[in-house]
């Protein structure tokens, strides 16, 4: 075989885990994929090798997992090339046999392997055999048999040996090596596997390369970014290499990537579901809004200026730049002045970029593809579907009302190029009896002319963050009796909010969010949020007496806690001299923390390691400003500044972390005894698994939510068909 061969490899923590780095670097490309969990796509590949490991102690996994086992069996029989070794080869056999029963497996070899404690049997050492004219060298280590006793044989012939194996002195050793269409198989671990020799007709099954899809809107907020992130989940596990995509994202809520740059919350989320990391190709226009009429443009990770809306959204006056959709004229931050960029070649070379890597590429719209006096400028709805050549779902909010008249409208003011690429509706939030809308969906059909491929109720018990500023809307307001009441000070540009959805799920917890004075001395913890402006916020705290109703509860010894723009706020002063903000120049701050903060135009945009209580903990930073102690000394070498019940941090997803929560609710292990007692019993997240681990199974919980109501095997056809 030669070096360019681009392998899919099995691996995971134990059932396919012995593989050596030489092997992998000996192919030219290498995807993994985890038999447990997913199901292999075999587009691009040439080769899928099934490593050693001890898949007798997974059994279960391997078995619940039908459809990689499947897809496998079938990537075999219709000539693919695999080679399995030692555990791979037991997976690709007819069945596993152990004390507690026989577990099917893949079926590609007609033998059954014995794990029973009974046959147990150690081989071990060197082994040699020539195949096709080539010698191969290895070893063998296993305690588990081929299955010798009465039916054996299972399925068909039995397929003979291909070459006599012999151990280390020369003398022959009863391994076989197994050959059968294209698929080699032995219990010996091959040093160069990658020398095996293979046919060179293509794979039958490497031609699966999918359209990108779009999921659009008849509004904001009708779920579309979660049902990309339900597609990136659903895209990965059935094999393929899924990358989520959005061209502008208007948001409060950005993530870093780990290169340090910035993007929308929600596309890091996708890229979370799709198991990859997050890139500014996914989101390479970035709007925070920083009024109601102004907004700082990320563009490619990097802020560039402040932009008014109307010099943003208002047509290009010069003919030859139709279809760009954006002034071309300066983007202003008071007297800094920066040539505003090509956006609509910006955000498709990013899009280029990543289709280059990853597919499909999961796109997602923003509001709605209906605003027919923006559709001139429009860079993120249809006009991105067409430089995508993309497969558009339609998705809209029956819990709202007017779901027919949005859908329907939304379509037909399309022009007759863009309706074209609309190919299925999503209905979502749907409340009730789903036998209710049955109805329903033919007559949207038929009015439309567009499948509905879908009707997905509202889930519970389900946990994604969500980005839009709607949703802050739903959260909690209010105390509550026999909980630790969490005061989320509720910031007129409250940013990141995602940062306490963690702690809002801990059963010890009442987390609410509020500008009401009284709650906030009655709350046990107080939390100042990120904010676009700290300033701006700061004084909206002194006048509306916020920031009086915090020291109080301070002095009363109430816990308070800043995050980002919220651990200014907790400072000495905050100082913006150059304007960077608006025109508050300087403010004092609540005098909680001894730190002094200046705002610079440089912005910091990073993901952080920090130890806590002596564990390791996770987060990131986003934020313009630096920070110095009393005594000048910059304090961003110091993640965490406390002083007297109070904390604060520039680390986002700071409460993420199970040693952070810890300590602030451990003050409270004698408050409320029989609320507290009762909520502890139901088990914290945060305390049962880590955080990752958390996230990675709602995912996988959304995933199986969208399957169930949503048509997917119809969307794959979409997304193969020639039309």
């Amino acid at each position: 075989m030669a070096k360019n061969v681009r392998a899919l490899i099995a691996r995971n923590q134990e059932s396919f885990s012995f593989l050596y780095q030489e092997t992998i670097d000996g192919f030219a490309q290498v995807r993994f994929f985890d038999p447990e969990r997913e199901v292999p796509a075999f587009d691009g590949v040439d080769l899928l090798y099934l490593p050693g490991g001890y898949p007798e102690k997974h059994l279960e996994a391997l078995v619940a997992n039908e459809r990689c086992r499947t897809a496998i069996r079938d990537y075999a029989e219709q000539g693919g090339r695999v080679v399995a070794e030692c555990g791979g080869m037991m997976y690709l056999c007819e069945s596993i046999v152990t004390d507690e029963g026989e577990y099917e497996m893949c079926g590609v070899l007609p033998y059954r392997i014995t794990a029973r404690k009974a046959d147990r049997k150690l081989s071990l050492g060197y082994r040699q055999f020539v195949l096709d004219g080539k010698e191969y060298r290895g070893h063998e280590f296993h305690y588990t048999q081929f299955y010798r006793g009465e039916g054996s044989e299972v399925r068909g012939e039995r397929i003979p040996s291909a070459a006599q194996v012999y151990d280390a002195k020369g003398e022959p050793v009863d391994t076989p090596v197994f050959k059968y269409k294209n698929v080699l198989a032995s219990y010996t671990h091959l040093y160069s596997p990658i020398n095996i020799p293979l046919t060179s007709h293509p794979s039958p099954l490497t031609s699966k390369t999918l359209h990108p899809i779009m999921f659009a809107g008849t509004g904001s907020d009708v779920g579309k970014s979660i049902v990309a992130a339900a597609f990136c989940r659903i895209f990965k596990q059935d094999g393929y290499q899924p990358a989520p995509f959005k061209a502008q994202n208007m948001a409060l809520n950005s993530y870093a990537t780990p290169e340090g740059f910035e993007i929308g919350r929600a596309q890091a989320v996708q890229a979370e579901a799709a198991g990859i990391p997050c890139h500014t190709d996914m989101n390479p226009l970035l709007l925070k809004p920083s009024s109601d009429h102004t907004s700082q443009v990320v563009l490619n990770g990097k802020p560039i200026g402040n932009k008014d809306a109307y010099d943003y959204w208002k047509p290009t006056p010069n003919p030859s730049q139709k279809g760009r959709g954006i002034d071309a004229g300066c983007v202003q931050r008071d007297r800094i002045s920066l040539h505003t960029p090509d956006f609509r070649k910006e955000v498709c070379d990013a899009f280029d970029r990543l289709a280059s890597r990853y597919n499909p590429i999961v796109m997602e719209g923003a509001g709605s593809i209906a605003e027919v006096n923006l559709k001139d400028r429009d860079l993120v709805n249809m006009s991105m579907a067409r430089h995508a050549k993309a497969d558009v779902i339609l998705v809209g909010d029956i819990d709202r009302g007017g779901v027919f008249a949005s859908v329907y409208g939304s379509i037909m003011l399309q022009s007759p190029e863009d309706r074209q690429l609309i190919k299925g509706i999503i209905i979502n939030k749907f409340r009730g009896d789903m036998r209710l809308f049955d109805e329903g969906r033919k007559m949207l059909e038929d009015i439309c002319g567009v499948p509905v491929l879908g009707v997905i109720p509202y889930y519970k018990d389900i946990y994604i963050d969500e980005e839009d500023s709607v949703a802050l809307e739903q959260k909690r307001r209010q105390l509550a009796e026999g909980k630790v009441n969490v005061a989320v000070v509720l910031l007129r540009h409250i940013s990141n909010y995602t940062d306490f959805d963690t702690l809002e799920r801990d059963p010890r917890v009442n987390l609410f969010y509020t500008n009401n004075t009284s709650d906030i001395q009655q709350a046990d913890i107080i939390i100042l949020p990120g904010t676009k402006s700290t300033l701006d916020d700061l004084m909206e705290l002194r006048r509306n007496g916020c920031a009086q109703a915090i020291q109080r509860a301070h002095r009363d010894g109430k816990m308070v806690v800043g995050i980002c723009g919220g651990y200014q706020m907790l400072g000495q002063t905050v100082e913006d001299p150059d304007g960077i903000e608006g025109s508050i120049t300087s403010l004092p701050g609540l005098g909680l923390l001894p730190i002094h903060t200046t705002m610079t135009t440089e912005k910091t945009t990073r993901q952080v390691t920090f130890e806590f209580d002596g564990q390791e903990c996770q987060g990131y930073e986003i934020h313009q400003g630096v920070s110095y102690s009393s005594e000048g000394t910059e304090v961003s070498g110091e993640r965490i500044v406390s002083a007297d019940h109070c904390i604060g941090t520039y680390i986002h997803g700071f409460l993420d972390n199970a040693p952070v929560i810890e300590r602030l609710l451990s003050a409270f292990e004698n408050l409320r005894p029989e609320g507290r007692r009762d909520a502890r019993n139901q088990g914290s997240p945060v305390n049962a698994q880590s955080y990752a681990a958390f996230k990675d199974e709602q995912y996988d919980k959304l995933a199986a939510h969208v399957r169930k109501y949503v048509d997917v095997d119809r969307i794959y056809q979409i997304l193969r068909s020639e039309d």
